[in-house]
């Protein structure tokens, strides 16, 4: 044995010696030394297959197969933008970019290439990813593998990426070249497993790779058939009119005439209009018009573009029918540029009374008679609306910023109420704000329907309060009036059916909310009508049914809790524990501070729903209590 009088040890490379005087014999160690790691600062890519498992389970062979061609695209593109694969493990790929601009590069035109190869091929050889992209401290093997917190932060936003989309932290946006080249939407700070402060997650909006075709409505509608209570017209449907001049500073424009003649065309009764959500999904889109309008679920297309000539706007515009992929009408308007927002206000109304030439006298006298806000302020709103729907925190408050000033300058104007009203709904929805904030919310929603009775906006608004302060029936008065006015307002339908479910009469829901699918089929916010739809089937104690919506509901938005908590009690309800336990440890680490007072938010009329939706997540066993 050593002993006391044992010599110091010589390092020999990665060797040591060791000797014992006692008994003159010495012997040589094999040593581990420790290599000197150099910290570096890198963007790391994290791709992996959605439901690669299942897949594997159904046909090994073929998965397999479909991975090697996908492979071969994700190589390809990985090359091209000058990064290197540094783990693949099955169904995932870990990859390393020196320039942050170029590793979102090659994650949109990787999706892309993705989706488009899919598009060519039978569903079951189809194979879709989810991508996210940090940037962060690293440091790397002998082998090549990285390692580090904004590595494990990668994997965290693959997890948390809708299905075919790529989503960034905030950090790394920040480091892109040219941001203008790409549009961000936030999802919010999102708490990730082994991740000590929340992270700011974006996602990146990419024409046909992240929106077009992400929404699953048509799985639970079929697009095919008529919108309800149209008596079987066709449904228009409204694209985002292109800047051509590609000058950023006229976007508002374009868009704010797309979105004008979308509610302005919806207000008539005689043929549904798919919303502007759904709509604007197919912005820059190049497939063609029978595409778009086959998953839109609809017959005419809308489209048109703006461009400066000399000192004025011109701005064409297009009807198409999509089934012939024909254009059958189109006409020119030039605008003066000192007077925009205002001539393309008259623009809009041009293009729906040529749209309509059998329009009621009384829609056109009730469009005559409506309260013109001052140009200043009209101009004030328009910006702000292309404000709101770019969907992040900073454009957001700038949008609030807008249409409060909108307001301060014409109290009385009906325009800028609705859209400081919908401002503050969302807010209040989805920060759980408490009464006092909900009572604000309906006083503004109150002003906005005095200022014009004949806005369909304000009576949602209104209705959306009532529900709020758990007066789902009073809500449903407004909400009908809203429908009576604007029966294509989508949102209007996703309420009562919520309404219904809220009062109880989960039933009653199901209609509405299907209707709310098939009139804004691609909608950002689709994930919260296909959630309802999955508790509504949990209160009837229809248990496949509610999975099957919950899991299609939080592949669009991963941490939405509700959907989260309906798919919980299905399973512990079906007796699935050990996988409600599973997916109850997901809730916590996604939301951290979740606790019975999420629940208790839910403004249920009978409380006892609360205690049912309660109940199901805390019967998951083996989660926390």
């Amino acid at each position: 044995m050593l002993t006391a009088h044992t010599l110091p040890y010589a390092v020999l490379v990665n060797r040591y010696v060791m000797f014992d005087i006692d008994r003159g014999w010495g012997f040589d160690v094999e040593m581990e030394m420790s290599p000197r790691y150099e910290p570096r600062t890198t963007s790391i890519l994290s791709a992996d297959v959605v439901d690669y498992s299942r897949s594997i389970a159904i046909d090994a062979v073929r998965t397999v197969t479909v991975l090697g061609a996908c492979r071969d695209i994700i190589g390809e593109f990985v090359s091209e933008h000058g990064g290197r694969i540094f783990g693949s493990a099955g169904d995932s790929f870990m990859i390393e970019f020196a320039d942050p601009t170029e590793a979102l590069r090659c994650a949109v035109a990787m999706q892309r290439a993705l989706r488009q190869r899919n598009r060519r091929v039978q569903d079951a050889h189809r194979m879709w990813f989810r991508t996210g992209v940090n940037i962060g401290e690293v440091i790397e093997e002998s082998n090549g593998v990285l390692h580090g917190q904004s590595v494990n932060i990668a994997v965290r936003l693959q997890e948390a990426c809708p299905i075919g989309g790529v989503v960034v932290s905030s950090l790394l946006r920040s480091r892109i070249d040219d941001a203008a080249e790409f549009r961000f939407r936030s999802l919010g700070e999102l708490p990730f497993k082994n991740i000590q402060t929340p992270i700011e997650v974006l996602e990146v909006v990419v024409p046909e790779a992240d929106t077009a075709e992400r929404a699953p409505a048509s799985t639970i509608v079929d697009l095919e058939e008529p919108v309800p209570g149209f008596s079987g017209r066709p449904a228009l449907a409204v694209l985002p009119f292109e800047n051509v001049t590609r000058d950023a500073r006229l976007d508002y424009l374009s868009d704010g005439l797309s979105e004008e003649l979308t509610t302005r065309l919806s207000h008539l009764r005689w043929f549904p209009i798919i919303d502007r959500n759904s709509s604007f999904a197919f912005r820059g889109a190049t497939i063609g018009a029978r595409e778009i309008g086959r998953r839109l679920g609809a017959r005419y297309l809308l489209e048109g573009s703006v461009r400066v000539a000399g000192d004025r706007l011109r701005v064409t515009a297009r009807l198409v029918d999509s089934e012939a992929d024909h254009t059958f009408w189109s006409n020119d308007y030039d605008v003066r540029l000192p007077d925009l927002v205002y001539m393309l206000e008259e623009v809009a109304k041009c293009i729906i009374a040529t749209l309509e030439g059998r329009m009621e006298e009384a829609e056109e006298a009730r469009a005559r008679g409506r309260r013109r806000s001052r140009l200043d302020t009209w101009g004030i709103i328009w910006r702000g609306r292309w404000h709101l729907n770019r969907l992040n925190n900073a454009d957001a408050e700038e949008a609030r910023r807008l249409f409060a000033e909108a307001v301060g300058q014409d109290p009385q104007s009906a325009e800028a109420l609705i859209h400081l009203t919908w401002w503050t709904w969302y807010d209040v929805w989805s920060q759980r704000r408490p009464r006092d904030q909900i009572l604000a919310f309906r006083d503004l929603a109150l002003r906005a329907v005095e200022a014009d009775e004949l806005d369909s906006r304000g009576h949602l608004l209104a209705g959306c309060a009532e529900i709020l302060l758990r007066d789902p029936d009073q809500a449903l008065g407004h909400l009908d009036r809203a429908i009576r006015l604007n029966p294509s307002l989508a949102y209007a339908h996703a309420q009562i059916g919520s309404s219904h479910m809220l009062a109880g009469r989960p039933r009653d829901a199901i209609a509405p909310l299907k209707t709310s699918l098939r009139l804004n089929p691609q909608d950002h916010y689709v994930f919260y009508v296909l959630g309802e739809l999955a508790a509504v089937h949990y209160m009837l104690g229809e248990w496949d049914e509610a999975l099957q919506l919950a899991d299609k509901s939080l592949s669009l938005r991963p941490a939405y809790w509700h959907a989260r908590m309906t798919k919980i009690g299905a399973l512990s309800r079906r007796g699935g524990q050990a996988v409600a336990a599973a997916e109850r440890e997901i809730l916590f680490r996604q939301h951290r501070k979740f606790s019975r007072e999420f629940i208790e938010w839910l403004p249920f009329e009978d409380r006892g729903w609360i205690d049912y939706f309660a109940e199901g997540v805390l019967q998951a066993k083996g989660g926390k209590s």
